[in-house]
């Protein structure tokens, strides 16, 4: 996903995107699978999604320190590495906790999935999740 107003030579862009409490802090392990989204929510804010199989849109909130870097779309850590990719279909561990549904990162709703993990698993089906898992030894990480 690209935004017209990065557009430029130099160092890509860096915006803030909804972030909860650090990495680790809280012990979720509910699963969300889907393709990462996002869209501009002003001038150095953005907000991101997983949009389902289904077409349903979740919200994200990331751990404390997490931002997105411009053209092409991505989220960094904060450590400042590359975690995702738009467009990547993704596994991602953590939890739904309540959301302000005024929000526009929020998408009208009054649950958002807070994200704590510190990579995420890239797999485009639950059948490549589970092949995956099995492959490292019958680990099945969150889903």
């Amino acid at each position: 996903m690209s935004h017209p107003a990065s557009q430029r030579t130099g160092p890509r862009k860096i915006v803030q995107v909804p972030a909860g409490p650090p990495l680790g802090e809280r012990r979720m392990r509910a699963g969300l699978h889907g393709v990462l989204e996002g869209s501009e929510a002003g001038p150095d804010r953005w907000c991101l999604w997983i949009r389902s199989d289904s077409g349903n849109r979740v919200p994200l909130v990331w751990p404390a320190g997490f931002s997105a870097r411009l053209d092409p779309l991505e989220v960094l850590n904060a450590r400042g590495e590359t975690f995702a990719h738009a467009g990547e279909h993704l596994f991602l561990g953590g939890g739904f906790l309540p959301a302000d549904p005024e929000d526009p990162c929020s998408l009208g709703r009054d649950q958002a999935f807070y994200v704590q993990q510190e990579k995420p698993e890239r797999a485009k089906s639950l059948r490549e999740h589970i092949e995956a898992a099995q492959e490292r030894g019958g680990k099945v990480p969150p889903r």
